[in-house]
């Protein structure tokens, strides 16, 4: 593999990206939300971690609508 995302800022993540990113090449890209009320980045210390902020508009653009209670 050569990107793995992780999609959430949550800290308890960092350990699983120091450990992918001590033993792999593989860059690391985390999206996380942005609403003007929060936006922190998560602050891995691995070097090759990518912060991309996803916002309201962004969800709805890739939502799926589909009803799985079918």
């Amino acid at each position: 593999m050569d990107v793995a995302v992780v999609a959430s800022a949550d800290t308890d993540l960092i350990p699983a990206i120091d450990e992918v990113t001590a033993h792999t090449p593989v860059l690391v890209e985390v999206a996380g939300w942005h609403n003007g009320k929060w936006g922190q980045r998560l602050n891995a210390p691995a070097p090759k971690v990518w912060c991309h902020w996803l916002t309201a508009d962004d969800y709805q653009a890739v939502g799926d609508a589909t009803d799985y209670n079918l």
